[in-house]
């Protein structure tokens, strides 16, 4: 698999010239040490006549790395053999860099909630049901998390020693009792 041609919009992502690619294999630009893994299910799906799509750690010309969403299809004779490869490339880096701090706000957000020390709980609005709650809700409802899924907030009953149960309903007053 040499390469035999590449597009401006290619050597101006890799910083490659058409002339520097020419005849030489496309791992020239990924990272060393690539996952193999999806190397060999690009070769798997290739050899099998089927197109295949990875990410793949790219390197341009002047050594900088960048994602790239990698799409590559075989082009047959007429015995259906491949013959050919079309390969497109896509600088993926901005969306891995977006989807990378979407994921850190998300394990922030969960760590926040599930250890705030007030009871928190989600609400489905169109089924009235909790899809999740806190650790601070469990304890101090005296419900395990599973089967506060299941339930509405109309199914809440408290046991007599909760100290739920003593409060009035001036959140003052709660917020001194519970120490929040």
């Amino acid at each position: 698999q040499r390469i035999l041609y590449v597009n401006p919009a290619f050597t101006r992502i890799t910083g490659f010239s058409l002339e520097a690619l020419r005849g030489r294999a496309p791992s020239v630009m990924w990272r060393r040490g690539a996952d193999r893994a999806v190397i060999d299910r690009f070769a798997g799906a290739l050899a099998a006549g089927k197109p295949a799509e990875a990410e793949i750690l790219h390197r341009r010309r002047d050594g900088s790395e960048f994602w790239g969403d990698v799409s590559m299809m075989a082009i047959g004779d007429e015995a259906a053999s491949p013959v050919r490869f079309l390969t497109m490339l896509r600088d993926a880096t901005e969306r891995r860099r977006l989807r990378e701090a979407l994921v850190e706000r998300e394990t922030t957000f969960r760590l926040l909630f599930e250890n705030n020390p007030i009871a928190m709980w989600v609400l489905d609005l169109a089924t009235q049901r909790f899809v999740e709650v806190n650790k601070r809700a469990v304890e101090l409802y005296g419900y395990s998390r599973d089967r506060f899924l299941t339930m509405a907030p109309t199914e809440i009953t408290l046991d007599e020693d909760n100290p739920l149960v003593s409060l009035g309903t001036d959140p003052a007053a709660t917020q001194d009792r519970l120490g929040t």
